[in-house]
Protein backbone atom coordinates (compact mmCIF):
# COMPACT_ATOMS: atom_id res chain seq x y z
CA UNK A 1 0.00 0.00 0.00
CA UNK A 2 2.98 2.35 0.39
CA UNK A 3 3.57 2.76 -3.19
CA UNK A 4 -0.40 3.81 -3.79
CA UNK A 5 0.02 6.07 -0.84
CA UNK A 6 3.36 7.59 -2.32
CA UNK A 7 1.64 8.06 -5.87
CA UNK A 8 -1.09 9.66 -4.44
CA UNK A 9 0.54 12.05 -2.24
CA UNK A 10 3.05 13.12 -5.50
CA UNK A 11 -0.70 13.99 -6.87
CA UNK A 12 -1.80 15.52 -4.06
CA UNK A 13 1.54 18.08 -3.61
CA UNK A 14 1.37 18.45 -7.73
CA UNK A 15 -1.80 20.07 -7.76
CA UNK A 16 -0.81 21.85 -4.43
CA UNK A 17 2.53 23.41 -6.11
CA UNK A 18 0.57 23.98 -9.53
CA UNK A 19 -1.89 26.49 -7.07
CA UNK A 20 0.97 27.86 -5.43
CA UNK A 21 2.60 28.43 -8.69
CA UNK A 22 -0.94 30.24 -9.73
CA UNK A 23 -0.80 32.60 -6.59
CA UNK A 24 2.61 33.36 -6.92
CA UNK A 25 1.44 37.35 -6.64
CA UNK A 26 0.42 36.24 -3.10
CA UNK A 27 4.13 36.44 -1.68
CA UNK A 28 5.65 33.58 0.77
CA UNK A 29 4.79 34.46 3.74
CA UNK A 30 0.98 34.56 3.38
CA UNK A 31 1.20 31.37 0.94
CA UNK A 32 2.53 29.53 3.65
CA UNK A 33 0.19 30.91 6.23
CA UNK A 34 -2.99 30.27 3.89
CA UNK A 35 -1.87 26.57 3.61
CA UNK A 36 -0.56 26.10 7.13
CA UNK A 37 -4.23 27.47 8.60
CA UNK A 38 -6.07 25.37 5.93
CA UNK A 39 -4.35 22.17 6.95
CA UNK A 40 -4.72 22.64 10.69
CA UNK A 41 -8.52 23.06 9.73
CA UNK A 42 -8.73 19.89 7.86
CA UNK A 43 -6.58 18.29 10.24
CA UNK A 44 -8.91 19.21 13.14
CA UNK A 45 -11.83 18.27 11.16
CA UNK A 46 -10.80 14.55 10.78
CA UNK A 47 -9.95 14.69 14.25
CA UNK A 48 -13.58 15.53 15.52
CA UNK A 49 -15.37 13.53 12.22
CA UNK A 50 -13.54 10.10 12.80
CA UNK A 51 -13.79 10.95 16.94
CA UNK A 52 -10.31 10.53 17.44
CA UNK A 53 -8.35 11.29 20.48
CA UNK A 54 -4.74 13.17 20.32
CA UNK A 55 -1.83 12.27 23.14
CA UNK A 56 1.31 13.82 22.52
CA UNK A 57 4.09 12.23 24.83
CA UNK A 58 6.01 14.71 26.71
CA UNK A 59 9.23 12.88 25.56
CA UNK A 60 7.90 13.55 21.80
CA UNK A 61 7.71 17.05 21.87
CA UNK A 62 10.69 18.24 21.22
CA UNK A 63 11.39 16.18 18.44
CA UNK A 64 8.11 17.39 16.89
CA UNK A 65 9.03 20.93 17.64
CA UNK A 66 12.03 20.56 15.63
CA UNK A 67 10.25 18.69 12.77
CA UNK A 68 7.80 21.50 12.61
CA UNK A 69 10.63 24.30 12.63
CA UNK A 70 12.45 21.79 9.53
CA UNK A 71 8.34 21.42 7.86
CA UNK A 72 8.42 25.38 7.81
CA UNK A 73 12.12 26.01 6.69
CA UNK A 74 11.30 23.62 3.74
CA UNK A 75 8.44 24.60 2.88
CA UNK A 76 9.58 28.25 2.89
CA UNK A 77 12.29 27.56 0.11
CA UNK A 78 10.22 25.52 -1.52
CA UNK A 79 7.22 27.97 -2.44
CA UNK A 80 9.89 30.70 -3.07
CA UNK A 81 11.51 28.53 -5.75
CA UNK A 82 8.00 27.98 -6.65
CA UNK A 83 6.91 31.00 -7.17
CA UNK A 84 10.57 32.17 -8.69
CA UNK A 85 11.21 29.21 -10.73
CA UNK A 86 10.61 29.13 -14.62
CA UNK A 87 8.29 25.85 -14.03
CA UNK A 88 7.37 24.37 -11.21
CA UNK A 89 8.54 20.92 -12.25
CA UNK A 90 11.83 22.35 -12.44
CA UNK A 91 12.04 23.43 -9.02
CA UNK A 92 10.13 19.79 -7.31
CA UNK A 93 12.53 17.71 -9.63
CA UNK A 94 15.93 20.04 -7.26
CA UNK A 95 13.87 19.59 -4.48
CA UNK A 96 13.16 16.19 -5.01
CA UNK A 97 16.68 15.42 -4.54
CA UNK A 98 15.99 15.09 -1.03
CA UNK A 99 15.60 10.95 -1.51
CA UNK A 100 19.62 10.83 -1.93
CA UNK A 101 19.75 12.43 1.55
CA UNK A 102 17.09 10.16 3.21
CA UNK A 103 18.48 6.98 1.85
CA UNK A 104 22.00 7.66 2.74
CA UNK A 105 20.17 9.14 6.18
CA UNK A 106 18.45 5.59 6.82
CA UNK A 107 20.80 3.74 5.80
CA UNK A 108 23.70 4.91 8.77
CA UNK A 109 20.63 6.29 11.15
CA UNK A 110 18.19 2.98 10.85
CA UNK A 111 20.35 0.43 8.76
CA UNK A 112 18.34 0.14 5.58
CA UNK A 113 19.36 -2.02 3.09
CA UNK A 114 20.78 -0.18 -0.49
CA UNK A 115 20.93 -2.56 -2.92
CA UNK A 116 22.36 -1.74 -6.47
CA UNK A 117 19.46 -1.26 -8.24
CA UNK A 118 18.17 1.50 -6.12
CA UNK A 119 21.63 3.73 -6.02
CA UNK A 120 21.72 3.14 -9.61
CA UNK A 121 17.84 4.89 -10.11
CA UNK A 122 18.90 7.58 -7.34
CA UNK A 123 21.82 8.46 -9.56
CA UNK A 124 19.79 8.68 -12.85
CA UNK A 125 17.24 10.89 -10.74
CA UNK A 126 19.89 12.80 -9.50
CA UNK A 127 21.52 12.97 -13.28
CA UNK A 128 17.93 14.34 -14.58
CA UNK A 129 17.83 17.25 -11.96
CA UNK A 130 21.42 18.07 -12.69
CA UNK A 131 20.34 18.15 -16.59
CA UNK A 132 17.01 20.31 -15.59
CA UNK A 133 18.56 22.50 -13.75
CA UNK A 134 21.51 23.57 -16.35
CA UNK A 135 20.08 23.38 -19.17
CA UNK A 136 18.44 26.83 -21.01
Amino acid sequence: MWVIFSLLAAVFFSIMFLVFKKLEGLGTPLLIFGCSVGTALCFLTHIVANKMTVRIPPSALAWLGLASLLSYCGNYFQTRSLTEGPNAGYTTAIVGCQSVILMVASYYLFGSHISLAKLIGVALCVAGVVVLSFSN
